[in-house]
């Protein structure tokens, strides 16, 4: 398996990025699977934290997350091979509430020939790839307590062999001065006593020495037991952190379908309106037809008359599709009641627009009805012909749900004359792409 080595670096240029090099990846075939292996060098201060790779496919698909293991690695499989293209990023984030992202990058794959496969092997979640590196620390934290005990064994084993080799020199001593009593006229036994006696006394030395050496062993593995729960924990609060952000998440989506649904109930009843516009503007042609031909039907001097209404009849048919026409195109369909949804009666749609919330045109709010559900922060769209008694609906653009995912994006807004006022718990990272669809309200 091949390894490819990616370098993440921090750069300060009017704030700061995460740029990776090389951003741009080429995985190999399409459909390919575990055949590269991906190695990042991260920034120093994603020390500790949790780093999770996410993939975007061409068609918007978003697979799960992958968790990068201990030495920051992750082997490409089928969540990035299963189209031809897409796009990736980093995610690091910490118990302190941390979170740092790289700027997304690019990949590639060249085409194969297609195998007929719908078979798409299922990955973890990020909680379960959690739980799976907690256990694996764990473990590691476990064997290192059971091998400081062992090294404790072995000191203490050591330190009575110690003792029993002191107690040997001591014998050997005692036996020197015996042997140099008995042997009072004889110096080359007395002489050979002491180097007995030396030599016991240097094995003393060094069985201490050892024991020494075990006991700092020891103390070195307690140590190393001590970290590893430490990174245990760490790994906990993490995984908690996550499990918060992905119900976050799965809210902020909830809020989009309702205000999706709105939006579709909406068009619908515009399209009811072209429809009856329709059917008027046939009548009328029908109506003038019908006028012509009784015209037609006259003698003599009503002749004339008869053509004049037949050329009226074609100019009112044609009047009224160019009338219909224009109001399609300008989205201009009045005085239809709209459905009656969940939120209440929902009207005509009058406009749509396509707006930008900068990032910078956003201050705190003095609404006290927001800041009860959490809104502390106001931003207010210039929207030309906007008044108060419009009723509007938006739609984030897909680009910009993460960012205003993570600012809390607020599910209500509010319009007033030339404006619509929108509203986030925290400020937006970065700008804010919508959809504002302004309705006319119906009373029921």
């Amino acid at each position: 398996m091949s390894e490819l080595n990616i370098k993440v670096r921090k750069s300060q240029d009017n704030g700061s990025t995460f740029r990776a090099t090389p951003d741009t990846l080429y995985m190999g075939g399409v459909g390919s699977a575990k055949v590269d292996t991906l190695h990042f060098e991260v920034p120093e201060e994603w020390a500790g934290c949790a780093i999770t790779l996410h993939v975007q496919r061409l068609s918007g698909a978003l697979p799960d997350p992958q968790m990068l293991d201990e030495n920051n690695c992750v082997v490409v499989d089928r969540r990035w091979t299963q189209e031809k293209q897409g796009s990736w990023m980093l995610l690091a984030v910490d118990e302190n509430g941390y979170i740092a992202m790289t700027k997304p990058g690019q990949y590639t794959c060249y085409e194969t020939i297609d195998t007929n496969s719908t078979t798409e092997t299922i990955t973890p979640s990020v909680y379960e790839q959690f739980v799976a590196l907690v256990k694996k620390w764990g473990q590691a934290a476990v064997d290192a307590a059971r091998a400081a005990k062992e090294s404790e064994e072995r000191a203490a084993g050591s330190a009575s062999a110690s003792a029993g080799s002191a107690a040997a020199a001591a014998r050997s001593e005692s036996a020197a001065a015996g042997s140099a009593t008995a042997a009072s006229g004889s110096a080359s036994a007395a002489e050979q006593a002491k180097a007995a006696a030396a030599t016991s006394e240097a094995n003393a030395e060094d069985s201490e020495d050892a024991a020494k050496a075990a006991a700092e062993e020891a103390a070195a593995s307690k140590a190393a037991a001590a970290t590893s729960e430490k990174k245990a924990d760490a790994s906990k609060t993490a995984a908690a952190q996550s499990e918060a952000n992905a119900e976050a998440y799965k809210k902020a989506a909830a809020t989009s379908e309702r205000n999706a649904a709105g939006s579709a109930s909406a068009s619908a009843g515009s399209a009811a309106a072209a429809a009856r516009s329709e059917n008027t503007a046939a009548g009328s042609a029908t109506a003038a037809a019908g006028s012509a031909s009784e015209a037609a039907g006259s003698a003599g001097s009503a002749k004339q008359d008869a053509d004049r209404a037949a050329e009226a009849a074609n100019n009112a048919a044609n009047a009224a599709t160019d009338a219909l026409k224009k109001a399609k195109d300008a989205g201009d369909f009045k005085g239809d009641k709209g459905d009656t949804g969940p939120q209440g009666p929902s009207g005509t749609i009058i406009r749509a627009y396509d707006i930008t919330l900068p990032a910078a045109d956003w201050a705190e709010t003095s609404d006290d009805e927001a800041k009860a559900a959490g809104w502390s922060y106001q931003c207010d769209a210039t929207v030309s012909g906007c008044t108060a008694e419009l009723e509007p609906s938006a739609t984030i653009s897909v680009s910009s749900v993460p960012d205003a995912q993570k600012a809390g994006l607020g599910t209500i807004c509010r319009t007033g004359a030339g404006y619509c006022r929108f509203y986030a718990a925290t400020v937006p990272s970065a700008d804010i792409h919508l959809r504002l669809l302004l309705m006319e309200r119906v009373p029921t």
